[in-house]
Protein backbone atom coordinates (compact mmCIF):
# COMPACT_ATOMS: atom_id res chain seq x y z
CA UNK A 1 0.00 0.00 0.00
CA UNK A 2 1.47 3.36 -0.98
CA UNK A 3 1.44 6.43 0.58
CA UNK A 4 3.08 9.27 0.31
CA UNK A 5 0.65 11.51 -1.71
CA UNK A 6 -3.04 12.65 -1.91
CA UNK A 7 -3.86 9.47 -5.09
CA UNK A 8 -1.85 6.97 -3.39
CA UNK A 9 -4.16 7.81 0.16
CA UNK A 10 -7.16 7.21 -1.86
CA UNK A 11 -6.73 4.04 -3.25
CA UNK A 12 -5.13 2.64 0.60
CA UNK A 13 -8.53 4.27 1.84
CA UNK A 14 -10.18 1.88 -0.38
CA UNK A 15 -8.30 -0.93 0.56
CA UNK A 16 -8.38 -0.20 4.37
CA UNK A 17 -12.60 -0.03 3.78
CA UNK A 18 -12.66 -3.37 2.51
CA UNK A 19 -10.44 -5.43 4.46
CA UNK A 20 -11.84 -3.96 7.48
CA UNK A 21 -15.09 -4.86 6.83
CA UNK A 22 -14.11 -8.55 5.97
CA UNK A 23 -12.51 -8.73 9.33
CA UNK A 24 -15.65 -7.40 10.97
CA UNK A 25 -17.71 -9.88 9.94
CA UNK A 26 -15.49 -12.78 11.87
CA UNK A 27 -14.29 -11.15 14.82
CA UNK A 28 -16.05 -8.38 16.82
CA UNK A 29 -13.96 -5.27 16.63
CA UNK A 30 -14.41 -1.67 18.23
CA UNK A 31 -16.61 0.95 16.82
CA UNK A 32 -14.93 2.69 14.34
CA UNK A 33 -16.28 6.01 15.25
CA UNK A 34 -14.85 5.62 18.34
CA UNK A 35 -11.12 5.92 16.93
CA UNK A 36 -11.81 8.45 15.14
CA UNK A 37 -8.92 11.34 14.08
CA UNK A 38 -8.48 13.37 17.17
CA UNK A 39 -5.90 15.85 16.57
CA UNK A 40 -6.11 20.02 16.69
CA UNK A 41 -9.70 19.71 18.33
CA UNK A 42 -9.36 22.51 20.39
CA UNK A 43 -9.33 24.71 17.17
CA UNK A 44 -12.40 23.91 15.86
CA UNK A 45 -16.28 23.75 16.66
CA UNK A 46 -17.08 19.71 17.05
CA UNK A 47 -20.03 18.11 16.58
CA UNK A 48 -20.24 14.24 17.08
CA UNK A 49 -23.47 12.59 14.95
CA UNK A 50 -23.84 8.88 16.32
CA UNK A 51 -25.95 6.58 13.75
CA UNK A 52 -28.19 3.98 15.63
CA UNK A 53 -29.76 1.06 13.82
CA UNK A 54 -30.47 -0.73 17.00
CA UNK A 55 -34.73 -1.66 16.32
CA UNK A 56 -35.08 -2.45 19.81
CA UNK A 57 -34.27 1.51 20.62
CA UNK A 58 -37.43 3.22 20.65
CA UNK A 59 -36.62 6.89 20.82
CA UNK A 60 -40.33 8.14 19.31
CA UNK A 61 -40.70 10.34 22.72
CA UNK A 62 -37.19 12.04 22.40
CA UNK A 63 -36.74 12.79 18.51
CA UNK A 64 -37.72 16.41 17.35
CA UNK A 65 -37.72 15.08 13.93
CA UNK A 66 -38.85 12.42 11.95
CA UNK A 67 -38.08 11.96 7.99
CA UNK A 68 -39.87 9.32 6.28
CA UNK A 69 -37.92 7.77 3.17
CA UNK A 70 -39.46 5.87 0.08
CA UNK A 71 -40.31 5.98 -3.22
CA UNK A 72 -43.92 7.79 -4.08
CA UNK A 73 -45.64 4.87 -4.24
CA UNK A 74 -44.63 3.13 -1.54
CA UNK A 75 -44.95 6.10 1.00
CA UNK A 76 -48.80 6.14 -0.38
CA UNK A 77 -49.73 2.72 1.06
CA UNK A 78 -47.63 3.80 4.17
CA UNK A 79 -49.78 6.82 4.53
CA UNK A 80 -53.05 5.22 3.74
CA UNK A 81 -52.32 2.78 7.37
CA UNK A 82 -53.96 5.19 9.09
CA UNK A 83 -54.04 2.65 12.65
CA UNK A 84 -50.33 2.84 12.54
CA UNK A 85 -49.58 5.94 12.95
CA UNK A 86 -48.83 6.20 16.62
CA UNK A 87 -46.62 3.09 16.56
CA UNK A 88 -44.54 4.55 13.58
CA UNK A 89 -44.59 8.24 15.05
CA UNK A 90 -45.36 8.08 18.27
CA UNK A 91 -47.98 10.61 18.03
CA UNK A 92 -50.71 10.78 15.34
CA UNK A 93 -50.42 13.73 12.51
CA UNK A 94 -53.82 14.46 11.12
CA UNK A 95 -54.33 12.45 8.22
CA UNK A 96 -55.61 15.08 5.59
CA UNK A 97 -51.47 16.96 6.64
CA UNK A 98 -50.11 13.52 5.47
CA UNK A 99 -52.13 13.45 2.52
CA UNK A 100 -51.56 17.07 1.30
CA UNK A 101 -47.75 16.40 1.73
CA UNK A 102 -47.33 13.59 -0.34
CA UNK A 103 -49.99 15.29 -3.04
CA UNK A 104 -47.38 18.17 -3.11
CA UNK A 105 -44.53 15.95 -4.25
CA UNK A 106 -44.05 14.03 -7.36
CA UNK A 107 -43.23 10.40 -8.27
CA UNK A 108 -40.73 11.50 -10.91
CA UNK A 109 -37.93 13.03 -9.14
CA UNK A 110 -36.56 12.53 -5.82
CA UNK A 111 -37.88 15.46 -3.80
CA UNK A 112 -39.29 16.52 0.18
CA UNK A 113 -42.27 18.38 2.05
CA UNK A 114 -41.90 19.00 5.29
CA UNK A 115 -44.21 20.35 8.12
CA UNK A 116 -44.39 21.35 11.81
CA UNK A 117 -47.51 19.08 13.49
CA UNK A 118 -48.64 19.42 16.70
CA UNK A 119 -47.78 16.22 18.71
CA UNK A 120 -51.08 15.43 19.90
CA UNK A 121 -52.28 11.73 20.88
CA UNK A 122 -51.58 8.75 23.26
CA UNK A 123 -47.91 10.13 23.33
CA UNK A 124 -46.47 12.61 26.36
CA UNK A 125 -46.84 15.94 25.22
CA UNK A 126 -44.03 17.49 23.89
CA UNK A 127 -43.01 20.50 21.50
CA UNK A 128 -44.28 20.32 18.18
CA UNK A 129 -42.90 17.98 15.53
CA UNK A 130 -40.98 18.41 12.05
CA UNK A 131 -42.16 15.15 10.02
CA UNK A 132 -40.12 15.49 6.74
CA UNK A 133 -41.60 13.41 3.48
CA UNK A 134 -38.64 12.29 1.28
CA UNK A 135 -40.07 10.92 -1.94
CA UNK A 136 -37.46 9.10 -4.34
CA UNK A 137 -38.17 7.74 -7.95
CA UNK A 138 -40.62 5.17 -8.84
CA UNK A 139 -38.83 4.48 -11.59
CA UNK A 140 -35.22 4.44 -12.56
CA UNK A 141 -32.90 3.47 -15.01
CA UNK A 142 -31.01 0.19 -15.10
CA UNK A 143 -28.06 2.00 -14.20
CA UNK A 144 -28.73 2.86 -10.65
CA UNK A 145 -30.23 1.51 -7.58
CA UNK A 146 -33.97 0.92 -7.15
CA UNK A 147 -34.07 3.18 -3.92
CA UNK A 148 -31.77 6.44 -5.68
CA UNK A 149 -28.98 5.50 -3.32
CA UNK A 150 -28.00 9.29 -3.99
CA UNK A 151 -30.89 10.78 -4.26
CA UNK A 152 -31.08 9.28 -0.59
CA UNK A 153 -28.32 10.74 0.52
CA UNK A 154 -28.85 14.67 -1.03
CA UNK A 155 -32.45 14.09 0.64
CA UNK A 156 -31.25 13.02 4.23
CA UNK A 157 -28.47 16.00 4.11
CA UNK A 158 -30.93 18.39 3.21
CA UNK A 159 -33.89 17.64 5.65
CA UNK A 160 -32.52 17.19 8.86
CA UNK A 161 -31.77 20.62 10.59
CA UNK A 162 -31.14 21.53 14.24
CA UNK A 163 -29.37 19.35 16.85
CA UNK A 164 -32.16 16.83 18.52
CA UNK A 165 -32.32 13.39 18.00
CA UNK A 166 -33.82 12.49 14.54
CA UNK A 167 -35.25 9.22 13.44
CA UNK A 168 -35.29 7.90 9.80
CA UNK A 169 -37.80 5.69 8.88
CA UNK A 170 -36.72 3.80 5.21
CA UNK A 171 -39.02 2.12 3.40
CA UNK A 172 -37.48 -0.98 2.09
CA UNK A 173 -40.29 -2.70 0.23
CA UNK A 174 -38.59 -6.22 1.24
CA UNK A 175 -36.39 -6.44 -1.56
CA UNK A 176 -33.35 -4.62 -0.97
CA UNK A 177 -30.15 -5.28 1.14
CA UNK A 178 -30.18 -2.90 4.35
CA UNK A 179 -26.57 -2.44 3.76
CA UNK A 180 -26.05 -0.17 0.77
CA UNK A 181 -29.21 2.07 2.04
CA UNK A 182 -27.22 2.75 6.02
CA UNK A 183 -24.05 3.27 3.29
CA UNK A 184 -26.01 6.33 1.83
CA UNK A 185 -27.57 7.97 5.19
CA UNK A 186 -24.35 7.47 6.78
CA UNK A 187 -22.59 9.54 4.17
CA UNK A 188 -24.94 12.61 4.86
CA UNK A 189 -23.57 12.90 8.33
CA UNK A 190 -19.57 13.19 7.97
CA UNK A 191 -16.85 12.37 10.95
CA UNK A 192 -14.62 14.91 9.10
CA UNK A 193 -15.15 18.45 10.32
CA UNK A 194 -12.88 21.42 10.37
CA UNK A 195 -15.25 24.32 10.71
CA UNK A 196 -13.39 26.67 13.08
CA UNK A 197 -15.38 28.06 16.39
CA UNK A 198 -17.42 31.51 16.38
CA UNK A 199 -15.30 34.42 17.60
CA UNK A 200 -17.92 34.40 20.70
CA UNK A 201 -17.16 31.17 21.72
CA UNK A 202 -13.36 31.15 20.95
CA UNK A 203 -12.98 34.64 23.29
CA UNK A 204 -14.98 32.80 26.02
CA UNK A 205 -18.13 34.00 27.47
CA UNK A 206 -19.25 34.16 31.22
CA UNK A 207 -16.05 33.39 31.94
CA UNK A 208 -16.08 29.87 30.59
CA UNK A 209 -12.42 30.35 28.61
CA UNK A 210 -13.76 29.85 25.62
CA UNK A 211 -14.12 25.92 25.92
CA UNK A 212 -16.85 24.28 24.32
CA UNK A 213 -18.38 20.74 24.56
CA UNK A 214 -18.72 18.95 22.06
CA UNK A 215 -22.11 18.79 20.94
CA UNK A 216 -24.01 14.93 20.08
CA UNK A 217 -26.51 14.16 17.70
CA UNK A 218 -28.28 11.22 17.39
CA UNK A 219 -29.88 9.45 14.07
CA UNK A 220 -31.79 6.76 14.90
CA UNK A 221 -32.33 4.70 11.47
CA UNK A 222 -35.80 2.46 10.91
CA UNK A 223 -36.30 -0.07 7.99
CA UNK A 224 -39.59 -0.53 7.27
CA UNK A 225 -41.29 -3.33 5.00
CA UNK A 226 -44.24 -3.42 2.42
CA UNK A 227 -46.60 -3.57 5.18
CA UNK A 228 -44.97 -0.77 7.21
CA UNK A 229 -43.54 -3.27 9.90
CA UNK A 230 -40.14 -2.91 11.43
CA UNK A 231 -37.73 -4.76 9.85
CA UNK A 232 -35.63 -6.74 12.93
CA UNK A 233 -33.62 -8.96 10.99
CA UNK A 234 -30.24 -9.29 12.89
CA UNK A 235 -27.78 -10.11 10.04
CA UNK A 236 -29.49 -7.59 7.72
CA UNK A 237 -28.95 -4.65 10.72
CA UNK A 238 -25.95 -5.93 11.33
CA UNK A 239 -24.28 -5.56 8.02
CA UNK A 240 -26.19 -2.11 8.17
CA UNK A 241 -24.53 -1.03 10.73
CA UNK A 242 -21.12 -2.68 9.37
CA UNK A 243 -21.46 -1.02 6.13
CA UNK A 244 -22.43 2.84 7.64
CA UNK A 245 -19.42 2.56 9.98
CA UNK A 246 -17.24 2.01 6.92
CA UNK A 247 -18.23 3.97 4.92
CA UNK A 248 -18.00 6.61 7.37
CA UNK A 249 -13.89 5.66 8.10
CA UNK A 250 -13.60 6.41 4.09
CA UNK A 251 -15.24 9.32 4.12
CA UNK A 252 -12.96 10.42 7.14
CA UNK A 253 -10.21 9.00 5.40
CA UNK A 254 -10.77 10.97 2.61
CA UNK A 255 -12.19 14.22 3.76
CA UNK A 256 -9.08 14.76 6.01
CA UNK A 257 -6.09 17.25 5.19
CA UNK A 258 -2.91 15.98 3.97
CA UNK A 259 -1.09 17.59 6.44
CA UNK A 260 -3.09 15.99 8.87
CA UNK A 261 -3.01 12.32 7.62
CA UNK A 262 0.37 11.72 6.59
CA UNK A 263 1.81 8.71 5.42
CA UNK A 264 2.56 7.95 9.24
CA UNK A 265 -1.03 8.79 10.66
CA UNK A 266 -2.42 6.50 7.76
CA UNK A 267 -0.50 3.64 9.04
CA UNK A 268 -1.12 3.96 12.73
CA UNK A 269 -4.89 4.14 11.59
CA UNK A 270 -4.19 0.44 9.77
CA UNK A 271 -2.93 -0.43 13.70
CA UNK A 272 -5.88 1.40 15.33
CA UNK A 273 -8.63 -0.55 13.49
CA UNK A 274 -6.13 -3.89 13.36
CA UNK A 275 -3.69 -4.17 16.12
CA UNK A 276 -6.15 -6.01 18.32
CA UNK A 277 -7.54 -8.27 15.58
CA UNK A 278 -6.24 -11.70 15.14
CA UNK A 279 -7.08 -12.16 11.72
CA UNK A 280 -4.49 -9.43 10.48
CA UNK A 281 -1.15 -9.11 10.23
CA UNK A 282 0.76 -5.52 9.77
CA UNK A 283 3.90 -5.25 8.01
CA UNK A 284 5.50 -2.11 6.77
CA UNK A 285 8.83 -1.10 5.19
CA UNK A 286 9.85 3.06 5.58
CA UNK A 287 12.28 5.45 4.40
CA UNK A 288 15.44 4.67 3.62
CA UNK A 289 14.68 0.53 4.03
CA UNK A 290 11.94 0.85 0.63
CA UNK A 291 14.87 1.99 -1.63
CA UNK A 292 17.21 -1.11 -0.33
CA UNK A 293 14.82 -3.29 -1.11
CA UNK A 294 14.10 -2.13 -4.33
CA UNK A 295 10.86 -0.17 -4.11
CA UNK A 296 12.66 2.97 -6.07
CA UNK A 297 9.40 4.91 -7.12
CA UNK A 298 7.65 4.66 -3.65
CA UNK A 299 10.88 6.02 -2.31
CA UNK A 300 11.58 8.72 -4.60
CA UNK A 301 7.98 9.76 -4.74
CA UNK A 302 8.06 10.08 -1.40
CA UNK A 303 11.21 11.42 -0.10
CA UNK A 304 10.39 15.17 -0.46
CA UNK A 305 7.28 15.08 1.94
CA UNK A 306 8.02 16.06 5.96
CA UNK A 307 7.21 12.14 6.85
CA UNK A 308 9.15 9.12 5.14
CA UNK A 309 7.38 6.86 2.47
CA UNK A 310 5.93 4.06 3.85
CA UNK A 311 4.58 0.68 2.28
CA UNK A 312 1.84 -0.75 4.61
CA UNK A 313 1.10 -4.09 3.95
CA UNK A 314 -1.76 -5.81 5.40
CA UNK A 315 -2.70 -9.33 5.37
CA UNK A 316 -5.75 -11.11 6.06
CA UNK A 317 -6.34 -14.56 7.41
CA UNK A 318 -9.59 -15.31 7.70
CA UNK A 319 -10.70 -18.01 10.60
CA UNK A 320 -10.94 -21.67 8.72
CA UNK A 321 -14.36 -22.38 9.60
CA UNK A 322 -15.28 -19.30 8.05
CA UNK A 323 -13.67 -20.58 4.86
CA UNK A 324 -15.01 -23.95 5.43
CA UNK A 325 -18.90 -22.51 5.48
CA UNK A 326 -21.52 -23.83 2.65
Amino acid sequence: MMLPSSAAISSATMMLLLLSRASAFTKPTASLHQIRHQSSQQLFASTTTNISFDPSIDVREKATSTLVIGRHSTLKSLIEQQDSYVSLFGFRPHPDILSSMHESISGNQATSSHVIVPTVGPAIPRPPHRLTLCSLRNKVTRHNHPLSLHSMTDLVKSSVKGKGPVRIMVCVEDEYPLGPIAGAISRAFPVFNRKTKSKKADAGEDGDNGEEEEEERMIHVTFLDSKGRVVKNEVEINAAREAAEGVRLACRLTDTHPEELTSTAFAQECHDLFDEDDTVTIEEIVGEELKEKGYGGIYNVGKGATEPPRLVIMTYDPPKDVLTEE
